[in-house]
Order: C-alpha cells, then sequence, then structure tokens
C-alpha cells in the first residue's frame, strides 16, 4: 500500500498462494499486473477496480474462481491485454467487456466459462485494425510496458498453432483472442469476421452450433 506510484509488478512463476490481496487497489497507477502462473485463488478482489491505468493484466494459470467481474470492461479501459486463462472461472462473459476498445490480446481460455460468445466482441476495435492501436493510448510522459527506452520489456505467452510462445518487443503488433476449452454454446457471431487485425482465433474445445461465419479471415482452430 505504501507503493502507490508503482508503474509494474511482475511477480509471475512463483510459489504464492491464497486470495489475491484487496491491498493492491491502492497501486492506482500501476500499468502492469503479472501474477501468472502461481497458486493464487479465491475471486478476482473488487479493489482492482481502482487500477483505472493498467493495460495489462495477466492472471493465467492459478486457481481463481468466481465470475469475470464487470468491473473489468467498465473500469479497466486502457487495457491491451486481458489473459485469465487456466483458472476456474464460471458464468458467463459479461458484456461490459465489449467496451474494451484498446484489447488486443483477450484470453479466456481453459475455464468453465458458459453461454454464448457476446455478438458485440466486434467492438473490440483494436482487432479490427492491422496496425497497432496502443501507441494512441495518452500516457504523457509516463514510461509504458511497450517502451524500450524504459529499460523493461514486459512479455505475454500467447498459444499459436498448439506451440506456446513468449511476445515482448512484437507484443504491441500481436492481436489474438482464445476462448478455447470452455462450455460456450450456440453460434459464432457474425461480427468477428470484422475484426480484420486477428492473428490467431482459438474457439477450439467449445459446444459451439451453426455455421462458420464464411467471412472469417484467419481461423487458427475452430471445433
Amino acid at each position: 500500500m505504501m507503493c502507490k506510484e508503482l508503474d509494474i509488478l511482475n511477480l509471475a512463476s512463483n510459489n504464492f498462494s491464497g486470495r489475491i490481496p484487496a491491498s493492491l487497489g491502492s497501486v492506482v497507477f500501476i500499468q502492469t499486473l503479472n501474477l501468472r502462473n502461481n497458486s493464487l485463488s479465491g475471486e478476482l478482489p473488487p479493489s482492482l477496480a481502482n487500477c483505472t491505468q493498467l493495460e495489462i493484466l495477466d492472471l493465467g494459470e492459478n486457481r481463481l474462481s468466481g465470475k469475470i467481474p464487470s468491473w473489468i470492461g467498465e473500469n479497466l479501459s486502457s487495457l491491451v491485454v486481458l489473459r485469465l486463462t487456466s483458472n476456474y472461472l464460471d458464468g458467463t462473459i459479461p458484456l461490459v467487456l465489449c467496451h474494451l476498445a484498446h484489447v488486443q490480446i483477450l484470453n479466456l481460455s481453459h475455464n468453465n466459462i458458459s453461454d454464448d460468445i457476446p455478438h458485440c466482441f466486434s467492438n473490440f476495435s483494436a482487432m479490427s485494425k492491422n496496425e497497432s492501436t496502443y501507441e494512441f493510448i495518452n500516457h504523457g510522459n509516463t514510461p509504458t510496458p511497450f517502451d524500450v527506452t524504459a529499460g523493461y520489456i514486459d512479455s505475454v505467452r500467447v498459444v499459436l498453432k498448439g506451440m506456446e510462445l513468449e511476445y515482448g518487443k512484437t507484443l504491441d503488433q500481436l492481436k489474438s483472442m482464445d476462448l478455447s476449452s470452455n462450455n460456450l454454446n450456440g453460434e459464432i457471431p457474425d461480427g468477428i469476421a470484422k475484426l480484420e487485425g486477428l492473428v490467431s482465433l482459438n474457439l477450439s474445445n467449445n459446444r459451439l452450433t451453426e455455421i462458420i461465419p464464411p467471412r472469417i479471415h484467419e481461423i487458427i482452430r475452430i471445433s
């Protein structure tokens, strides 16, 4: 709670357990929070809604449970990376996630999420363009996680064609959506076909029905 001006917190790949502390919500200027690959459990603390400057939120490979909170879409409008893969999250995908206009990497795979894929996913404007939209987020003189001159380059792991790859310097150019290995049903929204900047779209291992939208330009895995 004393580190209110902390920009980056990376505690990935350790043996941390228990709940994510609510006190992290006091670090209101944080841009990167990476707690990937631990044994953290419980629900995401609502206090993280105070961290409105978050651009990278990576909580994948833990034991988190509960629903995907709506405050992610309501408060964290600067998110570029949202990675919640390999947890025990359930419920539906909240429609307010569609407010994340800057998101370029969305990974909700390997959870227990059910119901339909929101049709408003077509609102992900950053995924609809081939160039990075990250540079248009207003940071002033604050170093960003993608700024080589800041002395720190964050990285995110993304599965492409069955291989897990780690992206760092080129992270701002990657556009990826992974909703695989859940309990999603219904049709694939036609609006996803408008996301022409997508490099990877993985919807495998769900219960999707109907037809594959003919306008989808590149799909890595659908089953």
